[in-house]
């Protein structure tokens, strides 16, 4: 689970619900990520150990969490959990205004109770969504001709067609009859069930169903298509976007432009005669979304929908930027401070939304790049506010479906109904109320990754697998015609599969070099160089999380690649497995491949990161380990001899041997 930042844990942890991981295995995630988070980042590389307090409200009252600190930072500390470790930063202010005069609680009551008085400063204030209740009114009018038509589904007779979108947060469903009316629909949070909450509603579809109606085609798509098709024998599986503009297309035939906000995503579709030719999504970060107004609203005793109606009426909506969903929370706290009210917050929220999306997802400047005919869809544009807002950052005015949180699905209905044989698979009555699943937690064994699996068993005899990296963990086996050679699994092999030395044999000892970032490249080299030397070479074990957590606590810096970070967790094994010489040296610039290429040079974080190992792993000093990591160039061979022979000559090493073992480790890399 991402640590670094709660939007990103929020969106790992709702796309694991809906492949179907069990909660427990994600709770535990949840809880050892922050323990991670804490030790490699707020620690920045001091180590923690001694006598350790666990304070504040989550280890107070999330005993587990204060485990996970224990198991992971070892039993060799002294722990202290105090009964009120929930308040012990109120305790130490109390304890700390014994030396401060004292203030009447009558003077705190008569400051409470006096009204603050607001002046708002002109930059932080934006534009009212309307003006006045006319302009109100006009929106509103305008807005209510994007209607979809329903019908009744009791006492229809005839052929209808099923779509589901399984959303990263909401799960929804649309039932349409032959001339695409609305039979029946369903939106509703999933509440970390998507499967049991599609199970309840086809129940209820069937239910109320004529006896001479019949499902004839079904499809799904989103987050959850994969586990629910499975399930309940969905005919079609369709990506989420041609959904979306399917049922975009059915608003408006022309449509060129389709904003989408859904609960944990963004999606910019452009259309250029009637074909998407570009799709842009919000990349890394989920901030901005829907699943943010959902949580702030919630913080606030409200549902979604009255908080954006609050908004309709704010007067001075306060500017709470277009940045990170943390930064926006830290604002709207500030703004709340400075006595700014509800609507005016909520009214601010609006416009950071569509501020997100246009400035930081779309990326356009004018909005006349966004197209003429525009389609706003996903949940989050069932608010009127997000709407206004958007209306009032372009200057244009969209077509808003009333349906706007029903897109997917409807669009998946019409897909279904298009490519419909006349017969569906889908699950039927007496299928659900047999319908029961299981989870199992496995390990595969089918390669040295041994990827943590979550087996889904169905009571109709299938299984859905979650937790694998490749085809082979879900149990599907390629055949040898269409197995393509694997180049990557080719390269690690020719560059790590070297025997070495016995090391009792070695007349110069053992050397311990770590598996990670240019020995990628370089390790043939090294192997060679060290061996024809008289050295055993120790190569740590290949890179896995436990390797990774070997060395969290002296990570100094959250912002070093992952690459980088686990070199610590190697260079902890390579100390843990016995080696008291460990050679990584500082390489500057690599060999030159080829004669036309530009530069050879390594990144800075490759080039330096043997100095930040050196510099912080405190097991090396305690356990008296030789760390050799020499500034050197692999670029010319003649260089790369003197300065070998630099480094190596207080170790009894003879220039000719230096030059030898540069010369057969030199052709070797060739």
């Amino acid at each position: 689970i991402a640590s670094r930042c709660g939007v990103f844990a929020k969106t790992d942890v709702q796309a694991l619900i809906n492949q179907g991981t069990s909660k427990e295995d994600i709770s535990v995630s949840v809880l050892q990520s922050v323990v991670n988070q804490t030790i490699s980042n707020l620690a920045c590389g001091r180590p923690i150990k001694g006598n350790i307090a666990l304070l504040g409200g989550p280890l107070h009252f999330l005993p587990q969490l204060g485990n996970r600190f224990i198991e992971t930072l070892g039993d060799e500390n002294t722990y202290i959990k105090p009964e009120n470790g929930q308040i012990f930063v109120a305790l130490g202010a109390a304890i700390a205004s014994k030396e401060e005069e004292g203030v009447p609680f009558k003077t705190i009551l008569k400051n409470i109770e006096n009204p603050i008085k607001v002046e708002f400063n002109e930059e932080d204030i934006l534009e009212p969504l309307f003006k006045d209740d006319k302009e109100r009114e006009e929106f509103f009018e305008i807005h209510k001709k994007d209607k979809v038509h329903y019908g009744d589904l009791k006492n229809y007779e005839g052929n209808l067609y099923l779509g589901i979108d399984a959303g990263s947060t909401t799960s929804k469903v649309v039932l349409i009859d032959e001339d695409n009316n609305i039979m029946y629909s369903h939106y509703a949070n999933n509440k970390g069930k998507p499967l049991e909450l599609v199970i309840d509603v086809l129940k209820d579809i069937y239910k109320n169903m004529n006896e001479n109606a019949k499902i004839v085609s079904s499809g799904i798509a989103g987050y959850g298509e994969d586990f629910i098709k499975s399930a309940l024998n969905i005919d079609i599986g369709e990506v989420e976007t041609i959904a979306h503009y399917r049922a975009a297309k059915y608003f408006d035939k022309d449509v060129d432009f389709i904003l989408d906000i859904g609960g944990q995503d963004m999606k910019a579709i452009h259309v250029t005669d009637g074909v998407i030719d570009s799709i842009q999504l919000n990349e890394a970060c989920s901030s901005g979304c829907g699943s943010f107004i959902e949580t702030f609203a919630k913080s606030l005793n409200m549902d979604v929908e009255e908080f954006q109606n609050r908004a309709l009426y704010s007067t001075h909506p306060v500017d709470l930027g277009s940045r990170c969903t943390v930064f926006m929370n830290s604002k709207v706290k500030q703004a709340q401070k400075e006595g700014s009210s509800v609507e005016d917050i909520a009214a601010g929220l609006c416009y950071s939304v569509i501020k997100n999306a246009i400035q930081k997802v779309i990326k356009v400047r004018d909005p006349k790049q966004l197209g003429k005919n525009i389609v706003v869809q996903g949940g989050t544009f069932y608010g009127d506010a997000i709407l206004r807002a958007f209306e009032k950052v372009t200057e244009r005015i969209p077509t808003r479906p009333s349906i706007a949180g029903l897109m997917g699905a409807m669009g998946m209905a019409l897909i279904a109904k298009e490519k419909s044989t006349g017969k569906s698979t889908i699950a039927d009555r007496d299928f659900l109320d047999e319908f029961s699943y299981k989870q199992l937690q496995t390990n595969c064994n089918k390669c040295s990754n041994h990827c943590g699996l979550t087996v889904n068993i169905f009571s109709n005899g299938k299984r859905f697998i979650t937790g694998n990296r490749c085809e082979r963990g879900a149990g599907i086996e390629l055949s040898k015609e269409d197995t393509l050679p694997n180049l990557y699994e080719y390269k690690y092999k020719r560059v790590f599969d070297y025997e070495p030395i016995d090391e009792n044999k070695a007349k110069r000892g053992v050397v311990g070099i770590p598996r990670v970032l240019n020995q990628y490249e370089n390790y043939p080299f090294w192997f060679t160089f060290f061996t024809d030397l008289g050295y055993s070479v120790k190569l740590s074990s290949e890179s896995t999380r436990k390797i990774y957590e070997k060395g969290i606590s002296s990570i100094t810096s959250e912002t070093a690649c992952y690459p980088a970070k686990i070199t610590h967790g190697h260079i902890e094994s390579l100390i843990e497995d016995g080696a008291k010489f460990i050679f990584y040296p500082s390489v500057f610039y690599e060999k030159q491949e080829y004669e036309k290429a530009d530069n050879n040079i390594n990144c800075p974080v490759v080039i330096g990161y043997p100095e930040v190992l050196r510099n912080n792993v405190d097991n090396l000093k305690e356990n008296n380990v030789k760390f050799m990591n020499p500034f050197l160039s692999l670029q010319d061979k003649k260089r790369l001899k003197k300065r070998l022979y630099d480094v190596f000559k207080d170790e009894g090493i003879s220039k000719k041997e230096i030059n030898e073992a540069v010369g057969k480790a030199w052709e070797e890399l060739n």
